[in-house]
């Protein structure tokens, strides 16, 4: 496996999650796009039943993959103070302790800054500091429903874009990669509650190099011009204070990725019967904590 991450290391790994997204998107027509498509949903195990029109309506792999849902196909768990705002796998949820403030826990011990995670670049807020009080990943593989929803009810206060490169998100990377996901292309939405903040971080990955938001029409990562812009700056994108609700929709991965979701100020996981076993299989708009 070294030699792969070593491999990996001096590839142009952007570029090709570019060059693979153009593939992804090409335009098939009717009648070849049934076939073509069938094939991809067999081989990627995609749950076609829940779609929200039928196969034959998608003219390429990234309209599959983007897909919307049927309605009532993710009902909100109700009563519980967050949920989960993606379907994928739940591979880590920590609470914070005094003496690790600022760091998450991941595969092997791998330790990241919270701060860097979330604000990249950007000086932290000076009001009241920066308090994490835990955190939670889901993966997402590619069959999942690649859409990230609000998991908390609050204002969506911000939303940084932080350039950076695309290592591939599973296991074996991120427990030899330090620092992998502070490192990659990211964006994070930072939702205001009476509770305290909550920041969900959508993690890009190698042959998935594109994340886009209806908060921010007119942007999408990874995109022909990030190929030739060498600025290394972080984005701060102009959003008015937006109320959402649970399950309101934030984002899209144009394949399967990682999200971190970092809460502060607040615990919210106080009672370790209450957390689930892990790794756990999720989908968007269960309950975090366990049914009791």
């Amino acid at each position: 496996m070294e030699v792969v991450v070593f491999l990996v290391k001096w590839i142009p790994k952007n570029l090709v999650s570019y060059i693979i997204g153009l593939f992804f998107r090409l335009f098939v027509p009717y009648p070849l796009n049934y076939p073509y498509l069938r094939i991809l949903a067999f081989l990627f195990r995609v749950d076609l039943s829940e779609a929200d029109k039928p196969l034959i309506m998608y003219h390429s792999f990234e309209e599959l993959f983007t897909r919307k849902l049927k309605p009532g196909s993710r009902p909100l768990a109700t009563g519980q103070e967050i949920i989960s705002p993606v379907d994928g796998t739940l591979i880590h949820l920590h609470t914070i302790k005094e003496d690790t403030v600022g760091t998450m826990l991941n595969v092997k011990g791998v330790k990241y800054d919270l701060a860097t995670l979330i604000y990249g670049t950007h000086p932290l807020p000076p009001a009241g500091g920066f308090k994490p009080k835990g955190f939670f990943t889901i993966y997402l593989a590619p069959h999942n429903y690649h859409r990230v929803h609000a998991p908390v009810k609050g204002k969506l206060v911000s939303i940084l874009y932080h350039p950076g490169t695309l290592w591939p998100v599973n296991a074996p990377f991120v427990s030899r990669v330090p620092h992998l996901f502070s490192h990659n292309e990211r964006v994070t939405f930072s939702i205001s509650t009476k509770q305290g903040l909550f920041h969900v971080i959508m993690v890009g990955a190698l042959n998935v190099g594109r994340i886009s938001s209806p908060y921010f029409p007119t942007f999408i990562s990874n995109s022909l011009l990030r190929q030739v812009n060498l600025s290394k700056m972080s984005l701060d994108i102009d959003v008015k204070e937006e109320s959402l609700e649970q399950g309101d929709e934030l984002g899209t991965f144009m394949l399967g990725s990682t999200v971190v979701v970092v809460w502060e100020n607040k615990e919210i996981f106080e009672n370790p019967e209450t957390l689930p076993s892990l790794p756990h299989k999720i989908k968007m708009g269960e309950g975090m904590l366990s049914e009791t």
